[in-house]
């Protein structure tokens, strides 16, 4: 699926993608893990009570990123805080 660019409201509030949520299945009154890594957030579902670093890890695995992919990554990063 193609990035998105959506709107951050002036309460800071962001609304996902209705593709992104059905994907996900994300619903009403779910609730989702919000992370930071270095210019980076990620949001991913939370079910139930499993261990916070495992759902991180999990969610980086889901994204099969290379090593190249993440010097590109750290590269474009870099020169857009220029």
């Amino acid at each position: 699926m193609e990035d998105q660019i959506i709107k951050v409201n002036e309460k800071g509030q962001i609304t996902l993608p209705v593709k992104m949520r059905e994907l996900e299945g994300i619903r009403p009154n779910d609730f989702v893990r919000v992370s930071y890594v270095p210019n980076m957030i990620f949001v991913d579902k939370v079910e139930g009570n499993e261990d916070v670093v495992q759902d991180i890890m999990d969610s980086f695995a889901k994204l099969e990123l290379t090593d190249e992919d993440w010097e590109q990554i750290k590269k474009e990063r870099r020169e857009a805080d220029r």
